[in-house]
């Protein structure tokens, strides 16, 4: 899983070839999730990230909404009844583990 820092001030290049992007049609944003489309859109996303993270078939790739602390609950909430195993590396890992 991939977490951001939360949000950010973004350079205004980056601005406006994002919106550029949402200009484009049909923009992910106006896509049903049920759609084919976007059904594809997240397989071949999916697959992106397997290999250029090296992530086994076995594992799954989440794309989680919200900011950290509702993913603290959220993550284990949801996978209580799967094996997972969790980091500690400095003081929101500590928070969200405790």
């Amino acid at each position: 899983m991939i977490f951001s820092a939360g949000p950010a001030k973004q350079n205004q290049q980056v601005l406006d070839h994002m919106a550029e992007l949402i200009k484009r049609k049909p923009s992910i944003l106006e896509m049903s999730h049920r759609s084919q489309e976007f059904q594809t859109l997240l397989y071949s996303t999916k697959q992106s990230l397997r290999k250029l993270l090296d992530v086994p078939d076995e594992m799954e790739i989440l794309f989680l909404s919200g900011g950290a602390s509702f993913q603290f609950q959220m993550i284990p909430a949801n996978l209580l009844h799967k094996k997972a195993g969790y980091l500690l590396t400095g003081l929101f890992s500590r928070i969200a583990y405790e």
